[in-house]
């Protein structure tokens, strides 16, 4: 009615202070009966719009619940003959229940419907945490994964013992921090130590009570490893080997020998205990994995142990070496995948990779379920910044785009800051460091350009 005054020029009225009719908010009628008779979609994943129909349900949506395959899904309106809400994730029992609540929210009238919703999981990328302002920059900062920042986030891992933390490095600030995901915190835990210069990885003892940490340094007297323990709750660094360059470290997940690289030769040596010094000497390397000046940054076993992986970063390939159990050393170490610098899908040395970072290896069941040995099982999945994507390597050496590279713009750019679909829509930039939580499916991927953590998950 106001609208129509002012459009006849009654009243004076001036379109600054227009306010618009909205219908108030009301509760069901007690005093009519509440009926329910369908929904639609009946399939669907996470995020799918849901109408349910029926007839008394009241306009105001804190007062109608809704539960979809036991899971309680967001509801966005109401008009009294319809329910607006949202399919929301692991929606997998089928169920759909509402319950309409009268005015006081006391008393209540529930409904289960006998058509059960088929969910259909998707694969998605999101975001775990850090806080970043409207023109993208962030800040260093521990707390709530509300308040938390990081600048630039680099390896991270999942602790052998607690799924639910992980272990990351601030390359900015070489810093090693702990995320975790079920209290939902960010804390630092080492904020300076001695020597404590460019840190990337972390090299786990069987028990995954001890952390074996790289410093990259160029003294040859200075620190090139530190060891953390865990009754000290990983917060003191204690020195244990000295010398230069060592760009890596990590271990046999069998019988925890530790090895590490030296990238100035790009040879891999196994360190020697020295009970005289109660330190460990490098010894003599085991292997040369490459020409010299190429730089492994994230090296790995295959969980049986049976063999490892690792990235050149500066020449663009995956290496690949069996292990010799007896000798404790890699045999034959060769590239695997990937030539030179480029982006692209395929099988062996093509260009398929620029920058790759840190590798991360997944069990596949499908592998096991064709009868393929327990070392075969399992896909590398590679951090691949400068292409600003999730890469895949299957264990025959085929290469694929897992996630990113989705909305393309008008101008070109595969990198941005986008979740949704794996290919479709999802974007990274500059992505450093990926690590797997097995029971819960999920990925964890350390964003370093959008100064976040992200996430690939089931839902």
């Amino acid at each position: 009615m106001l609208a129509l005054l002012c459009s006849m020029g009654l009243g004076g009225c001036d379109d600054a202070h227009v306010e618009l009719d909205v219908p108030p908010s009301y509760a069901s009628d007690p005093n009519s009966k509440v009926s329910f008779t369908s929904f639609t979609p009946t399939e669907g994943g996470v995020r799918t719009t849901m109408f349910i129909y029926g007839d008394n349900f009241g306009t105001d949506p804190d007062l109608i619940d809704v539960k979809i395959g036991g899971q309680t899904a967001k509801v966005i309106r109401a008009n009294n003959k319809e329910i607006y809400c949202i399919v929301p994730a692991r929606a997998d029992q089928g169920y759909v229940e509402v319950t309409i609540w009268d005015a006081a929210h006391e008393n209540s009238v529930s409904h289960s419907f006998d058509q059960r919703f088929t969910y259909i999981y998707n694969t998605v990328v999101g975001t775990l945490c850090g806080v970043v302002d409207s023109e993208g920059n962030a800040a260093y900062k521990d707390g709530t994964f509300e308040e938390a920042g990081f600048t630039q986030p680099g390896l991270i891992y999942t602790d052998p013992k607690d799924p639910n933390v992980l272990y990351m490095f601030e390359q900015s600030a070489s810093q090693l921090r702990r995320i975790n995901v079920a209290n939902e915190t960010v804390e630092s835990l080492i904020a300076t130590a001695s020597g404590w210069n460019q840190v990337n990885s972390i090299a786990w003892s069987v028990t995954a009570d001890t952390m074996f940490v790289n410093n990259n340094q160029s003294n040859d007297d200075g620190p090139a490893m530190f060891l953390l323990k865990r009754e000290e709750d990983f917060k003191v660094a204690h020195l244990i080997m000295r010398g230069k360059d060592c760009n890596c470290v990590f271990t046999d997940p069998v019988e925890g020998t530790l090895f590490c690289v030296i990238g100035t030769n790009a040879k891999l040596h196994r360190p020697e205990w020295n009970e005289s010094t109660q330190m460990y000497d490098l010894g003599e390397y085991v292997a040369s994995i490459a020409a010299t000046g190429q730089w492994f940054q994230s090296i790995s076993f295959v969980p049986t142990g049976d063999y490892m992986m690792g990235t050149s970063r500066q020449n663009n390939y995956v290496f690949k070496a069996t292990y010799d159990r007896e000798g404790k050393r890699p045999t034959n170490p060769l590239p695997f995948v990937g030539s030179g610098a480029g982006y692209g899908e395929g099988v062996g040395l093509g260009n398929f990779f620029n920058g790759p970072r840190q590798g991360v290896f997944v069990y596949n069941e499908d592998y096991a379920a064709s009868g393929a040995a327990p070392q075969d099982c399992y896909d590398y999945y590679i951090a691949g910044s400068a292409n600003h994507c999730i890469h895949k390597v299957t264990p025959t050496g085929a290469v694929s785009t897992y996630a990113g590279r989705g909305s393309v713009s008008t101008t070109g750019n595969v990198d941005g800051y986008i979740d949704g679909d794996l290919r479709q829509v999802a974007q990274f930039s500059w992505p450093e460091g990926i690590t797997y939580c097995e029971s819960t499916q999920t990925f964890y991927i350390s964003d370093a350009g959008n100064h976040r953590i992200r996430t690939i998950t089931v839902q």
